[in-house]
Formats: structure tokens, sequence, C-alpha cells
């Protein structure tokens, strides 16, 4: 693809990102994103008889036909997108080994900030009926919880209780501080953080001691 084309898939993928933050997120949101991913993998274009169905909570499994760039030969495809961001897509074409294809945990997606305190409720959708993993901050800080529990544990010795006193959320990455209580006896008070990735699974936690306050 030379320099023109790409600068002009660059402009239809801008407009289509501007389309997309200006409305709210339906069928064809899900459907356009899919055909900008399909068309940047530089193998299949044309897609036809497309066709979304909603999962809730602004997830889709997006169907339909797309040619291959290589012969014009027609495909299925299937692209699942959760939470306004595709997790995978899928081109049923035998004659291409790389067909099946599932976007990288840390994707390009901006979360808004979450602040929460801990004396205050917490107010967020449940992650376990399907919600988004971000907008349950109960999920998330639990998650935290046990990632630095499991830390301080190998580190330092049993916990007998965590507690976090504030926590912050930002671009999948939670924060804040809180205190440990030990088996043995003595507690600490430490500040902490967690990563998530976009499907609000904890792939690593750290946390440091403080001074007590």
């Amino acid at each position: 693809m030379n320099y023109t084309k790409l600068k002009k898939a660059g402009l239809v993928v801008a407009a289509l990102l501007m389309t997309t933050s200006l409305h709210a997120y339906n069928e064809l949101n899900a459907i356009r994103d899919c055909a900008v991913k399909l068309a940047q993998s530089g193998e299949y274009k044309d897609m036809s008889k497309q066709k979304a169905v909603s999962r809730g909570h602004h997830s889709y499994t997006v169907t339909g036909n797309v040619k291959a760039t290589r012969n014009n030969s027609t495909h299925r495809f299937t692209c699942q997108i959760r939470h306004k961001e595709i997790v995978s897509w899928n081109v049923n074409d035998k004659h291409h080994k790389n067909n099946s294809h599932r976007t990288s945990a840390m994707g390009v997606g901006t979360l808004g900030m979450h602040r929460h305190s801990s004396s205050n409720n917490d107010r967020y959708d449940n992650h376990s009926t399907g919600g988004n993993p971000f907008d349950d901050m109960k999920y998330i800080k639990r998650q935290c919880k046990r990632n630095i529990r499991h830390h301080i544990n190998k580190d330092h010795g049993r916990v007998e209780k965590i507690r976090f006193e504030s926590a912050y959320l930002h671009n999948r990455r939670l924060t804040g501080r809180g205190y440990v209580v030990f088996e043995r006896g003595g507690e600490r008070d430490l500040n902490y953080n967690c990563d998530f990735d976009r499907r609000g699974e904890i792939y690593d936690g750290h946390y440091g001691y403080t001074r007590r306050r």
C-alpha cells in the first residue's frame, strides 16, 4: 500500500472514530469498526451481508462476507466486540493460515477516570451480570486486593487482613493507599497499584510500605 492509500485509510479511520465518539455505540458502529479492522489487515475488502447481534453492554458479534484482496474470492467472517472494543476476528479462509486474530490485551481504547473512596458506596454496574468490569469498582478492588495479598504473603508472611482506604481507577490502572495486618501481629501502611487488561483481568500488582500517618 503506497503513501497516498495509507493517508486515505488514516482519514477514513479518523472519521469513523469521530463518528463513534459523537453518538451512542450501536450496530452500525460495530459493523464499521469490524470493517476498518478487516481493511487494515490489507488482506480483505468489500464487506457485505453484514449483521450485528447485540450481546448487551456495548458488545456485539458481527458476521458477514468479505472478499480476499489477492483474488476477490468471498469468505465468511466473524468479529467479536466487547465493550466497544474488538477482541477478536476470524475469516473462514482455508487458503490463509493466519485467518484468526485476537487483539492485544493492552488496546488503544482510553477509559475515563473514576475516583472512589472506601467511605462511599460502590455504585457501579455488576460485572458478574456481564457489565463492563471497569464500571464495577467492587470487582476491580477485589481482584487487586487478592493480587497484593498474594505478593505480601510471599514477601513478608501471612496476611490476616488487607484494607484499601482509597482507590483511583485511570486507564485500567487502580492505585491508592491502605494498610495490611499480619497474622503474626503488627501492621503496615502501604500504597499499591494494579494493572488490568481490557477484559478486566488483572495481570500484575505492586505495593510499597509507607510511614504511618
